[in-house]
């Protein structure tokens, strides 16, 4: 494969000064655009064999582009302390760029799997679910307005050969990268890449080759490559704004470089639904990707029947029992944790539920035998500036505890199918997918010993209409009632449909549901703790 990659095209001197100027003023223009309309971030992974100069050409980058706007996230070293202790995607989800932004990552997402499988240490097996997992991600980002360029620099053996014999003779120290792309590995490093190339460049996030023996010629085309996505991506999300398509300064290079970037590598996702108080979507024209969106299966019946509608909820807990129980499942929860096998585990709590459910008071009895420094609890409401300015999971990603801690949601990741499905805050196509991602977030999660537990504490139309009101006689509990609180409850039936649906399509066998009667508050708070000592009791 990549034949024309083993050409050499060198670019002379006189070349290079003709073209570096309008190439460099055309990605700067591009670069500015991204960040006046902030539309999209841009993420470039960088990857390729030794000796090819991936380092040069990213410093060329900051020399041409603004880089106030511009970030460098590195992962070649070993795993930090707090990396190692987390899910391995992580770190990658932490230093996503925000709109606006562009992050070069080198050492990214396919570095662990190209390295153990050609080291012999992944099967053919593992390395196919890898890339399938590698897939979903970049399609995830490419759906949430994240552009996602890949480069790979290549060499042929003797160039590689030559360069690391030279560099290893200055004297001035200088880091060759990990084992696995050495000279020794580089055939089947070569072999491994075209494999996964093949797999994972699609319309939404492409591979492309840049030969890398003349200097020169690598960093034009290098540069090149990323204006002319920049320019397709706003040209398709802007349709409406011309100029945004438009780069002033381009000039024509040389053939080999005007054909770096085929036309359908650049194919995009259409932007997410503006919620209320955002700029507006773009106008038609803008591509869709609903019939090619991946969606899991739902269920039809003739009649409309819910897992909500099946929740028992004449379940009580006497007064005289509820203490003994409280304390005894407490002490329970208390010792698993104290165990030495949870010191590899992460824990994640998910509480979902009606209104006025009594999630407050549950989590307060989960928590009250824990040691403070082990957990932390995270209440979920709209999403701010910089949430909004990145891929909907990011903020709930960056929250995942490390291993041997527990994060507690009041309110989750499930927001997008419940209160934004029902309230309209983003588009059918948004809610639909988002089921898939969740299972795959989840997945992950669980992929790397963080145990999901996720909870729906569910009451009756006529409790909740009870507990709103002595809310609002309550002096100290007033502020628990606001109108918003209200006009959620004249959209119950909607509610409960999409509760159904997200239960239906979301409880997997890694991290099902747990559908808890919180009509009697004591029989709920007695219920979760049970529920999550019995969850941790399955993976200790």
């Amino acid at each position: 494969m990549f034949q024309s990659a083993r050409l050499s095209a060198p670019l002379s001197g006189s070349d290079y000064d003709r073209l570096e100027p309008a190439g460099r003023t055309a990605l700067l223009s591009a670069q500015r655009q991204v960040i006046g309309t902030g539309a999209m971030s841009v993420v470039v992974v960088v990857a390729g064999v030794d000796g090819a100069g991936k380092n040069d050409a990213i410093a060329r980058l900051h020399e041409w582009m603004d880089v106030r706007y511009l970030a460098c996230n590195a992962y070649e070293e070993e795993e930090t302390d707090v990396e190692r202790a987390r899910p391995a995607m992580w770190r990658y989800w932490r230093d996503l760029p925000a709109r606006g932004e562009t992050s070069v990552v080198v050492g990214s997402w396919y570095n662990e799997p190209l390295r153990r499988f050609v080291l012999g240490e992944l099967d053919e097996a593992g390395f196919e679910r890898a890339l399938a997992r590698i897939n979903r991600f970049e399609e995830m980002l490419a759906r949430e307005n994240v552009l996602l360029l890949k480069v790979w620099f290549s060499l042929r053996p003797k160039e590689q050969k030559d360069r690391l014999k030279a560099l290893k003779k200055k004297a001035r120290a200088r880091r060759i990268l990990a084992e696995w792309t050495d000279l020794e590995h580089s055939g089947e490093a070569q072999k491994a890449f075209e494999r996964a190339a093949l797999a994972t460049s699609t319309a939404a996030a492409p591979w492309i080759v840049i030969p890398s023996e003349d200097p020169r010629s690598r960093d034009i085309a290098f540069g090149r490559c990323l204006e002319m996505a920049i320019s397709r991506r706003l040209a398709l999300l802007l349709p409406a704004h011309p100029e945004a398509a438009s780069v002033p300064g381009t000039v024509p290079l040389a053939h080999a470089m005007s054909e770096a970037v085929p036309p359908e590598a650049t194919a995009d996702a259409a932007p997410r639904d503006a919620t209320p108080g955002d700029a507006a979507p773009a106008e038609s024209g803008t591509p869709a990707f609903d019939a090619a969106a991946p969606v899991v299966p739902t269920v039809a019946h003739v009649k409309p029947v819910s897992a909500i509608d099946a929740i028992d909820l004449s379940a009580r807990l006497p007064k005289a029992r509820y203490k003994g129980e409280l304390e005894h499942w407490q002490a329970e929860l208390a010792h698993l944790v104290d165990k030495r096998a949870f010191r590899d585990l992460g824990l994640v709590i998910a509480f979902e539920g009606n209104d006025a459910a009594g999630k407050g008071g549950a989590i307060r009895r989960l928590i009250r035998p824990l040691d403070p420094r082990s957990y932390r609890v995270h209440r979920i409401s709209a999403p701010g500036r910089e949430e909004k300015a990145r891929p909907y999971l990011w903020r709930f990603w960056t929250r995942v505890p490390r291993h041997g801690h527990i994060a507690v949601f009041d309110r989750s990741w499930y927001g997008r199918v419940l209160v934004e499905r029902v309230e309209g805050f983003c588009s059918r196509e948004d809610w639909m997918r988002a089921y898939g991602e969740i299972n795959a977030f989840e997945s992950e999660l669980a992929n790397d010993n963080v145990l999901v537990v996720k909870l729906w504490l569910a009451i009756s139309k006529e409790e909740q209409l009870a507990r709103f009101k002595a809310r609002e006689e309550t002096p100290y509990k007033r502020f628990k009632i606001t109108d918003e609180d209200w006009r959620n409850r004249l959209k119950w039936d909607a509610y409960a449909r999409a509760a159904g649906d997200m239960i239906d399509r979301t409880s997997t066998e890694e991290a099902p549901w747990a559908l808890i009667s919180s009509e009697d508050k004591r029989h709920a708070r007695v219920a979760v703790l049970k529920h999550v000592v019995s969850r941790l009791k399955s993976v200790l």
